[in-house]
């Protein structure tokens, strides 16, 4: 099962853009109770708080974590983006996790 969307954007994801800098972004609707097992979620449950986390050669940004959701009613946009220059002869990893109510 893909991400689910509301006009083009999903409640919740992950993404990593760019060329030469690279910016990986997590985001989360609180509200939104997950259906399926996209981006590793777990089916059922609310998001509470995520993290975004670059890695490249010696370099770790270590988990830059989104504000923490204060309840499951919340129909707010949680985001955390980070950014690196990306090294053409290292692989740049990236990854992200949620926290649940």
């Amino acid at each position: 099962m893909g991400a689910v969307h509301a006009d083009g954007k999903t409640f919740n994801g992950f993404s990593v853009t760019g060329k030469i800098t690279k910016t990986a972004t997590v985001w989360f609707t609180p509200s939104w109770r997950i259906k399926g097992s996209s981006y590793g979620m777990k089916n059922g449950k609310h998001v509470k708080q995520a993290y975004v986390r670059i890695k490249e050669g010696s370099y770790d940004s270590g988990r830059k974590w989104t504000k923490a959701a204060r309840s499951k009613k919340d129909k707010r946009e949680y985001r955390k983006s980070i950014s690196k220059k990306n090294k053409p002869f290292a692989t740049m990893k990236a990854n992200y996790g949620w926290r649940y109510f």
